[in-house]
């Protein structure tokens, strides 16, 4: 799980455009948003402060996101 942070690099993106997935190895499952889960969202999903995602890659690729870290 990985919570998104505000003004951390997840916060205010759009899932497709920031391609995750072809650029940090990074699949997202599902985002919780105002308590509820949505499951396998689609690119037009926007990320924003509080949201949490499940998702998995690498230890190293969700740290870097997570943290904001190059």
């Amino acid at each position: 799980r990985l919570a998104v942070r505000a003004g951390g690099p997840l916060d205010g993106i759009t899932i497709g455009p920031a391609r995750l997935q072809d650029t940090k190895g990074i699949t997202i499952f599902a985002v919780k948003d105002d308590g509820r889960w949505q499951v396998a969202p689609d690119g037009t999903t926007t990320l924003e402060a509080g949201d949490e995602l499940f998702a998995v890659g690498t230890r190293d690729s969700l740290t870097t996101v997570a943290e904001g870290t190059p």
